[in-house]
Parts: structure tokens; sequence; C-alpha cells
């Protein structure tokens, strides 16, 4: 640290400086990189992805002398060892909230509902998103990416220092996984896949291919889904 204070930091040669570490120590087999380097994700890197976010956020405002920044967990009354989104500074469960319910939700829909209803709803219909696109290689690309978000999710839960933000399983409402937030209920709503599906039938068609067509749709139903409850 003495280095950093005199070299970096202490000329003011740089914008700001993050304090990222955890005080837990995980024992690892040790690999030089490579396949076999299987270390599970850890709460220490997405705050490290965090500080990224908050120096491009302030970018444009050159700060001199540097800046000190740590990372602090505002609440832990569910335990040092198991922390939960809500257990964040406001600012940081601001931005991580909303995207990852919405990647989230999109998720499990695309896993648990989409193959049963394309073939019916209005939204797959009007796009033509048919059978030929779900088992093309761009929809394929896609799952992929949502089966690394799970085992991300999962790796996050189960490390020794656990982020549980969601219910990964499928034993409960799909509203009701969320860790730690209440959803908004009204009367006579439609529940879990079934508001997605009429969200979905609602959008307005934006794009020119297929692609377009499915992630722009997707993007704006799951914000108006958390957005209706949450």
């Amino acid at each position: 640290m003495s280095y950093y204070d005199k070299n970096i930091s202490g000329n003011n040669s740089i914008d700001a400086l993050y304090y990222v570490a955890d005080d837990i120590n995980n024992v690892y087999d040790n690999y030089e990189g490579g396949v076999n380097q299987k270390n599970a994700a850890h709460l220490v890197e997405l705050i490290s992805a965090l500080a990224i976010v908050d120096f491009v956020n302030n970018i444009n405002n050159r700060l001199t002398p540097t800046i000190h920044k740590e990372f602090g967990i505002n609440d832990l009354s569910n335990g040092i060892n198991d922390i939960i989104l809500s257990d964040f500074a406001k600012g940081t469960e601001n931005i991580m909230r909303d995207s990852l319910m919405r990647m989230f939700f999109f998720i499990k829909y695309n896993r648990n509902c989409r193959e049963k209803q394309y073939e019916h709803q209005p939204w797959a219909i009007d796009r033509k998103l048919d059978k030929a696109f779900f088992s093309g290689n761009f929809y394929r690309n896609i799952e992929m990416f949502q089966n690394d978000f799970f085992a991300w999710l999962g790796e996050l839960s189960s490390n020794n220092r656990k982020l549980t933000m969601f219910e990964l399983g499928d034993n409960c409402d799909l509203f009701e996984s969320v860790k730690d937030y209440k959803p908004k209920k009204k009367f006579l709503e439609k529940k879990n896949y079934a508001l997605i599906d009429s969200v979905l039938n609602k959008q307005e068609q934006k794009g020119t291919t297929k692609e377009q067509l499915y992630m722009n749709l997707f993007y704006s139903a799951m914000k108006e889904v958390v957005s209706q409850k949450f």
C-alpha cells in the first residue's frame, strides 16, 4: 500500500483508487491458468466490476486529488456470510436490482415457458419467431449465455461468503423468487408466466431482423414486468 501511496495516488497520477478485498480466505487447488482453473464466482469479482461501473459513471468528472474508495455492506442482519441484494447500500442496489431482475425473469421464461407458448402467442406469431428461429445459432447462443448466467448465480450463492439474490429452483412463485423483495399484487391480475405473455403481446414491433425483433421485444417487456411487480 505504501507503494501506491507514494508512486500512484500520492502524486495524483490517477483519478481514483478502489480498494477491493475480503477477509474470508477460500482454499482452491492451484493451476496456472487453463481449463483446470475453475474457481467459483465470488462476491469480490462482482464488487470489482461495480468499481468499473462507478468509475465510468464519473469519468467526465476529473478527480483531483486522487479519490480513494472502499466498498462496504450496508446491512448484515442476515449474517456476515449470507448476503442478499438489499444488504447493499441503495446506490449499489439500484445499479444492480432492476437489470438483474430483468435478466432473471427473461431466462426463467425462456427455460420454463417459451417452448410451450411461442407457437400460440401473438408475440411470436406476429414476428414470425418460429421453430427455425428458436433452433438456430442465434438462439442457441442465447441459451448458452443463459446457462452461464444461472451457473454464475449458483456459484455466488454457494461460495464461502454467499451472495444469494434469487431462488434458483422452480418450487416457488416466479415473482416471489427474488430474495427479500415482495412483489406488488393487483386484484385479478395474471400470474407468473401468464403475466409475462400478456406483457409480451402488448409490445410494439421494433427492428427489421428477427434477432432485433426478439431482443427489443424481451428488453421492453421485461422492463415493464419488473416495473409492474416491483
